[in-house]
């Protein structure tokens, strides 16, 4: 009996190694930190959460849903009456006050939150309640999903323009401000000063405004979602596209950004790596993946540096009329040699980040073949936003001149630039963006077809300035 008893203690003990040896055995090093840090910040939280319940220092509100200490509490910690009044409702997050209790807590709570969405997505990952399946590729079901989205989104994409100018008053007037003082510094230059003195069109018919450019990300976003969750690979040219619309926005944004406000500033410099990395940095260190898995936030940072670059060298000259044309050019063909001109330079310039040759995760080929692969593919895109945002005055007075003009005239005009984009993208996408995946990657430059269709199109719909067309579906 006491051997039988002994084999089953044995046999226990086996099961436990197993289940022990498989729950650690994809447990990296940084996971394990991961684990560490968000584990003593959860219990922290809890901790001092339960102490203020007991001294009777927590407030209830919304459901029965626990929130930041109450006002009691704050009195007791010595706070600032600045920091008493904290607006919990806020769009923006305010920066950490050590002296008030509140402020603390709240950094505690949110950053518990944000692991245990963490530790969520390591164990659907690495230790799923059921198996993960293979994909399995439906044509109708991802048109039936994609139809559906853009007839009920594409339905709320149709504002009348006081509706998006009441909704989006502060952030138009902001930067209808800064487009009239980039407007004025090029016409100051200019030979043909007339240009400075047509009407200006309403800011949210603006080319390029900020609720046209935000939806059309948005639709790429989710274009992208469902064909990765579907592993639809027929879209898959359409996908490359997108992608690099995406790097065109990083120039054209980031550029007139460092054009309109003049900041160079290391805190705007931090401020935008920690956007663009800071998810994914997380991501690397839950998971122990490489940096280059996530490949589409390497490629925004990279050109987001690279802008910064070309922009911070002679910034004192930036508003001379060839200065900024000079540098682009230097960096045109600087681009040209690195990416286009087999002679090494690629390698040894992009060896400083550490890339290498050894197959990894995200890689099978080595980190520095798939930087090389993925960075090929947009490598003339953010140059391309770049020059569009030196010309873009020259557009927009080109519709401020057209919107004057009657009714006719705006209907022939619009009309006759939206043709030739329209014929010009129904070439480009009968020839080489249906003749397979390399021939899209070799003529990957032409996708400013694409994105002229997003960038005039909206702004040819709105002749009658009653109703505007906010964005188009890609």
């Amino acid at each position: 009996m006491s051997s039988y008893i002994q084999n089953e203690k044995d046999v226990l003990i086996d099961v436990d190694d197993d289940l022990l040896h498989s729950a650690t055995r994809d447990l990296s090093v940084s996971s394990c930190a991961i684990a560490m840090l968000f584990g003593t910040i959860i219990f922290t939280t809890v901790t001092l959460a339960a102490r203020l319940w007991l001294v009777g220092l927590w407030s209830w509100e919304g459901g029965g849903m626990p929130i930041a200490p109450s006002m009691a509490a704050l009195e007791l910690s010595g706070s600032s009456s600045q920091s008493a009044h904290m607006d919990r409702n806020s769009e923006k997050s305010q920066p950490l006050d050590t002296t008030s209790l509140t402020s603390i807590y709240n950094l505690l709570h949110h950053s518990s939150i944000f692991g245990i969405i963490l530790l969520y997505s390591y164990i659907c990952e690495h230790h799923p309640p059921y198996p993960h399946d293979e994909k399995v590729y439906d044509r109708d079901e991802f048109f039936f999903w994609t139809i559906l989205v853009v007839v009920v989104a594409g339905w709320n994409s149709v504002r009348r323009n006081t509706d998006v100018k009441n909704r989006g008053k502060r952030i138009q007037h902001v930067s209808t401000e800064r487009l009239e003082n980039i407007v004025d510094r090029s016409v100051k230059k200019s030979e043909d000063k007339q240009y400075a003195n047509q009407p200006t069109i309403p800011p949210e018919n603006e080319v390029l405004n900020r609720n046209q450019t935000e939806e059309w990300k948005g639709w790429m976003q989710f274009t992208f979602l469902l064909y990765h969750y579907m592993h639809a690979t027929e879209v898959y040219n359409g996908i490359r596209v997108m992608i690099t619309c995406y790097v065109w926005m990083t120039g054209f944004g980031n550029f007139s950004f460092f054009y309109m406000t003049n900041d160079y500033s290391l805190p705007r410099v931090l401020q935008m790596l920690w956007r663009l990395n800071f998810l994914v940095l997380f991501l690397c260190l839950t998971h122990g993946n490489p940096y280059i898995l996530y490949y589409i936030c390497p490629l925004h940072t990279y050109f987001f540096l690279m802008v910064y670059a070309v922009m911070y060298v002679g910034k004192e000259k930036n508003y001379t009329k060839w200065w900024i044309r000079t540098k682009l050019g230097v960096l045109a063909f600087i681009i040209f040699l690195v990416w286009d001109v087999d002679s090494g330079i690629f390698e040894r310039v992009h060896r400083l980040f550490f890339l290498g040759y050894e197959p990894t995760t995200g890689a099978p080929m080595g980190s520095m073949w798939e930087w090389y692969f993925r960075s090929y593919l947009d490598h003339w895109s953010t140059l391309l936003g770049m020059i569009f945002a030196v010309n873009f005055p020259i557009v927009s007075l080109f519709y401020r001149k057209l919107e004057a003009q009657s009714r006719f005239r705006q209907w022939l005009g619009k009309s006759a630039v939206a043709a030739g984009i329209l014929c010009a993208l129904a070439m480009w996408t009968r020839g080489s963006y249906d003749d397979g995946q390399d021939s899209i990657q070799l003529n990957k430059p032409l996708f400013w077809l694409y994105t002229s269709h997003h960038i005039h199109l909206p702004s040819e719909l709105d002749t009658s300035n009653e109703i505007v067309l906010v964005g188009t579906t890609p």
